[in-house]
């Protein structure tokens, strides 16, 4: 014949079924539906990671301006070291409940709640030395190296 192809007569062109066309389609839209969805959550993503460092900046802040009433303490007891005490619990309570704040938000801890439950404890100690005048330079020390520490942990973070 002439060098020509000819197509076989007794070939049928292949015909897809029913199913898998069905499957094809299924495939197509489960992959649709993955793309939209990745594409909606970026936004989410990213005001996530912007909640986490506004409120690790926050907690910077609180344990700075904490570590800065440290040196208004006085070694012996006296009427403003209750004063300056409770600012230094106001300002670390603060910290504590940023990092639990962006821990509900589905963040991670950026503090470790044991480091704030030590600052804690040492005010308490620190508040139970001055109502019996006793002296608080030991204290006033640990109180600093924990905050301190604090502190540090907060910044390490950022």
């Amino acid at each position: 014949m002439d060098g020509r192809y000819t197509p076989a007569r007794n070939r049928r062109p292949v015909r897809r079924s029913v199913g898998s066309r069905l499957r094809g389609i299924l495939i197509l839209a489960v992959l649709a539906a993955a793309v939209t969805v990745l594409i909606l959550s970026l936004p989410a993503l990213r005001y996530r990671q912007e909640a986490e460092d506004y409120f690790g900046a926050r907690m910077l802040t609180e344990c700075d301006a904490a570590v800065g009433q440290l040196n208004k303490l006085s070694r012996t007891a006296s009427g403003s070291s209750y004063t300056v005490l409770s600012e230094i619990r106001s300002r670390v309570y603060a910290a504590d409940i940023l990092n639990q704040t962006c821990v509900s938000l589905g963040g991670r801890q950026v503090v470790d709640q044991s480091a704030f439950d030590a600052v804690y404890t040492i005010v308490e100690s620190y508040n139970a030395n001055l109502l019996v005048g006793a002296m608080t330079a030991n204290l006033q020390s640990e109180l600093t190296n924990t905050l301190t520490g604090l502190r540090d942990q907060v910044a390490a973070t950022r």
